[in-house]
């Protein structure tokens, strides 16, 4: 998506949803889609190379002087080409450096794989069949699936179980660049939980494992065939009017995190540590 805040000449470039953040939209044949209108030169100037290098781009009229732009694929070479920050360095980091035709909801995602009306059933198993995963983490997750099930948890459960019947684990390191030590992570464009092998002896791995798989595998997909990449957040670049990279931001990404932990407080009966 991008923002174009005309008095700053620079825009904000986004890759993700826009239902979820947007409450108006225009129903067609029940999808949705938004008109293209580019009235403002300095706008053409700015998108126009986006159109060129094959971005699709739609646009809500939020005020006359905010239009919302959206990219509604992902080209990550594209932005390898901007130029550097002033100092010399380009800082860009696309949060999701994979190319997708689509980003879309959970709700939207159900209709991409033809599924629907998902029961708990469906989940043990998908969950049962998945030759990929061991047994004792299986048991760790089948738990945490009836916990949700008996708390009553209202979730459409397409994604999980989507995700349940491709997924992988892998003790690996991920993120190693940052200052903290991740313990584990979802990388959806690969199907796999990337689980630091420090983790085994963690007193938290069983909340790890869930998070991980419940929380986030409920809420992040990434359908092959199609290039269907279900996400709930969007990163962020903004670029000056010369194409100078002034810097960028996640957006959803507190909300994607604590809708993970919601769930693993759930699956696992525990109250949730505001800490």
């Amino acid at each position: 998506m991008i923002i174009n805040k005309r008095k700053l000449a620079s825009i904000i470039l986004s890759f993700g949803m826009l239902s979820s953040m947007v409450g108006c939209s225009i129903k067609t044949n029940d999808s949705e889609s938004y008109s293209i209108t580019i009235s403002n030169s300095n706008d053409k100037k700015l998108l126009n190379p986006l159109i060129k290098a094959g971005f699709n781009i739609t646009e809500i009229p939020v005020t006359d002087n905010f239009p919302i732009y959206k990219l509604e694929n992902n080209i990550p070479e594209y932005f390898t080409k901007v130029q550097p920050t002033m100092d010399g360095g380009n800082i860009y980091n696309i949060y999701q450096p994979f190319s997708y035709d689509k980003c879309c909801t959970v709700k939207e995602f159900k209709k991409y794989i033809g599924s629907n009306n998902i029961t708990w059933d469906d989940v043990r198993t998908s969950l049962k069949n998945n030759n990929n995963i061991e047994e004792n983490i299986k048991e760790i997750i089948l738990n945490g699936i009836n916990n949700l099930e008996n708390n009553k948890f209202n979730i459409d459960l397409s994604v999980l179980n989507y995700n349940l019947k491709t997924l992988k684990l892998e003790y690996s390191t991920k993120d190693e660049y940052l200052p903290v030590e991740v313990l584990a992570k979802f990388e959806a464009i690969n199907h796999t939980i990337y689980i630091n092998p420090n983790a085994k002896n963690d007193p938290m791995f069983n909340d790890i494992v869930i998070h991980e798989v419940l929380g986030h595998g409920s809420n992040i997909a990434y359908l092959d065939d199609s290039n269907i990449y279900c996400s709930t957040t969007f990163g962020c670049a903004i670029i000056e009017d010369q194409n100078v990279l002034l810097g960028d931001i996640i957006l959803g990404k507190s909300l994607e995190e604590g809708l993970a932990e919601y769930i693993r407080c759930i699956s696992t009966n525990k109250i949730i540590d505001v800490n």
